[in-house]
């Protein structure tokens, strides 16, 4: 059953009927408690069979009722112990006498004319001949289904309540007849309100389809209005303690925003260090003077290319004589030197002159050898803060990104404050080395505003620049450059440069429109358009096409597009 209907106990065949209308279940399942007047007369159940296949229903009866039960399996309803029942009750059922004249009743009549010779039994009227001298006890006082009254009448005889056995009791309710005249009355005043509760329905679903229509449709008006582009720089202030924008002075207020994130790269080392070895020889050292002449250590011996060298000890070096054949013999002796820088360009042949600075008589001569050229990277101190710039930039760039995620925010670039709270490398200056990682934690403070706000107090500003009678024509393509003037993030304020684009023309009341054209027929907003100062009406769409030709309640769904034309 894919349906339950619970019924009252003195519910009747009228009122399951018209239930049973108003479900939209195949197979529903009437559950009637002990005692229904329903499951007490096999004409209702007969009746309210017949209804339910007339409105293409099966129903089954549920209930604990034994003479319900009894006389619903009768009548071929299926019966069910209980909602949970999976299998209707099998029930052996009594012979009854087998009646195939059909009756058919007016019940539109308030006293509906039995056919002749009909008479009807009911369990509690009995004729005066046939009251029982004492109360039954055990013995059935039910009419036999075969006797035959003396005197047919179409009245209803009124006869006393007389009990009978249990097992008698199906045979006696089965003569129990619905209440013609209550039921066919209620039935016949149920015909008649049928018609207006069927249109009244129907006006009601017509209301709801009209709001609905004109809540979910959509009209698109084009229209072509010749303008002028308009470019023009105009100022607005941020200023952090104001609670809502003055258009007018073009003010809007900022939000304050605080945001850290820790940052990190890897950096290559530029320094260079000279990791060869020094050059050394020990040379001649010559004095042509008559005196003998002392050279301190540490005095620099340069060749003739010009290579530096310097003496490692002091040394004397004798002075001049005099041989037996008069001949000048020249005083020497040697002394080691060591190139002041490493490299092998400081490997001389023996055959290298030098000079001593301020020894005019002295002469030195010699070769020098070891020397090896080396360069290697090394960590120098400009690499340092080159690293710490890159990574404040780094963050500056990463914690605005992260702000104007915010899409109904803005934050303005270039007008922050950016500070590198804590910085640390892997390497010290100096340290050999090719490249070195550098982790910054950066923090950054700016003022965000609404997008929104900017737009509307811009767009004040150039209204006051402009003629009278010409006004503002804004689409979705006017864009608002900004730059930043002057910037205070510790009071709190940002003046800013704002070069708007857009475009001027008759001055035309978008909003206005949009508001007086709400529940307006299609021909109306085509009269209305028309009417606008120099502007040309394109086209009216409304959608969907099905829709009533009304424009919507809701302003928003009135989309006005204007397409700019030059003059």
């Amino acid at each position: 059953m894919d349906e339950i209907l619970y019924l009252e106990a003195d519910e009747e065949i009228t009122s399951v009927v018209d239930k049973l209308k108003g479900l939209e279940a195949k197979s529903v399942g009437l559950v009637a408690p002990k005692g229904s007047t329903i499951v007490q007369s096999l004409v209702s159940l007969k009746l309210l069979k017949k209804q339910a296949e007339n409105l293409n229903r099966k129903i089954a009866i549920i209930t604990t009722d034994d003479v319900g039960r009894n006389l619903a399996s009768r009548v071929g309803l299926p019966v069910f112990a209980d909602t949970k029942s999976a299998q209707p009750l099998s029930i052996v059922q009594e012979d009854v006498p087998n009646v195939t004249e059909v009756v058919e009743i007016d019940l539109d009549e308030k006293s509906p004319k039995l056919p002749k010779d009909f008479e009807v039994h009911r369990y509690d009227q009995v004729k005066e001949s046939e009251k029982p001298e004492a109360p039954p006890s055990q013995k059935s006082m039910a009419p036999s289904p075969s006797s035959e009254p003396k005197e047919q009448k179409q009245e209803f005889v009124k006869r006393p309540v007389v009990s009978a056995p249990v097992e008698n009791r199906a045979e006696i309710e089965s003569a129990r007849p619905v209440k013609a005249e209550s039921q066919m009355s209620k039935i016949a005043k149920s015909r008649k309100k049928t018609p207006w509760i069927i249109a009244g329905v129907g006006v009601g679903i017509l209301i709801l389809l009209v709001l609905v229509d004109l809540l979910l449709a959509k009209v698109t008006v084009d229209i072509a209005i010749p303008a002028d582009e308009l470019q023009k720089e105009v100022a607005i202030t941020i200023e952090r303690d104001k609670n809502k924008p003055d258009l007018e002075t073009g003010v809007i207020p900022g939000t304050q925003v605080q945001k850290e994130g820790e940052f990190s790269d890897v950096f290559s080392a530029t320094g260079e260090k000279d990791a060869g070895e020094k050059a050394t020889g020990n040379l001649t050292f010559k004095n042509e003077s008559g005196v003998d002449e002392k050279i301190e250590a540490g005095t620099t011996v340069a060749s003739s290319s010009g290579l530096e060298f310097t003496l490692l000890t002091s040394i004397t070096v004798p002075k001049a004589t005099l041989n037996a054949e008069g001949n000048k013999v020249l005083g020497q002796t040697s002394g080691k030197v060591e190139a002041t820088s490493a490299g092998d360009s400081y490997n001389l042949p023996a055959s290298t002159s030098y000079s001593v600075y301020g020894k005019a008589k002295i002469s030195v001569s010699g070769g020098t050898s070891g020397g090896v050229t080396k360069k290697i990277k090394i960590i120098a101190n400009s690499d340092i803060s080159s690293a710490q710039d890159a990574l404040q930039e780094k963050g500056k760039q990463g914690l605005i990104k992260a702000i104007a995620d915010n899409k109904t925010d803005a934050v303005i670039a270039d007008a922050e404050k950016i500070e590198v709270v804590n910085f640390a490398a892997t390497k010290n200056v100096n340290d050999e080395a090719t490249e070195f990682k550098a982790t910054a934690r950066v923090r950054l403070t700016t003022l965000t505003y609404k997008r929104d706000d900017l737009k509307q107090a811009s767009l004040k500003q150039l209204e006051k620049t402009l003629k009278e009678g010409r006004g503002l024509l804004t689409t979705e393509g006017d864009s608002f450059d900004v730059r930043v003037a002057s910037s205070d993030i510790n009071v709190g304020k940002i003046t800013l440069r704002v070069a708007v684009v857009t475009h001027t023309g008759p001055a035309v009341d978008l909003g206005g429109l949009s508001k007086s054209w709400r529940v307006k027929t299609l021909e109306q907003i085509k009269q209305d358009a028309s009417s606008i100062p120099e502007a040309q009406l394109k086209d009216v769409q409304l959608w969907p096409r099905y829709a009533l030709p009304i424009s919507p309640i809701l302003k928003d769904r009135i989309i006005i597009n204007l397409e700019y034309t030059k003059k």
